[in-house]
């Protein structure tokens, strides 16, 4: 009943992860489509961070289908006999994931913009706080 469950819980992760690369290449289609695109009206490099995300849902996906397809297979499946695959298909693909994320994270793309300072903040809060009235 436990690998049932396991099974169960890969498909589910599966189907709503692909939800959101297509919703993801919805958006992409429609951002590139937008006349802001030609006119050049942000400064957000947002096509690169696209290209981060399909990069790193891509290695996730492929992981997920291998671990659906070794479930499958049983505790005496090829998958499993092998330690290899683990290496391959598992621990390779999320430390890729864990480096390109480290290496072009979306905070490092955004160079900065939008960060407000903690002290920019405690003046709005001072400033908050007098216009109240109890």
């Amino acid at each position: 009943m436990g690998e049932h469950m396991i099974l169960g819980g890969l498909f589910v992760q599966i189907f709503f992860f692909g939800f959101f690369i297509i919703v993801s290449v919805i958006f992409h289609r429609r951002m590139l489509a937008s006349p802001m695109n030609y006119v050049g009206g942000s400064q957000i490099p947002w096509a690169r961070c696209m290209h981060v995300l399909y990069t790193v849902s891509c290695l996730i996906m492929i992981r997920s289908i291998y671990r659906v397809i070794e479930y499958i297979q049983g505790s005496d499946g090829f998958f499993q006999s092998k330690e290899a695959f683990v290496y391959i298909f598992d621990a390779s693909l999320m430390f890729s994931c864990c480096v390109v994320l480290v290496v072009l994270h979306p905070s490092k793309l955004l160079g900065g913009q939008g960060y407000q300072k903690p002290e920019d903040l405690e003046m709005l809060a001072s400033r908050y706080e007098s216009t109240r009235h109890y």
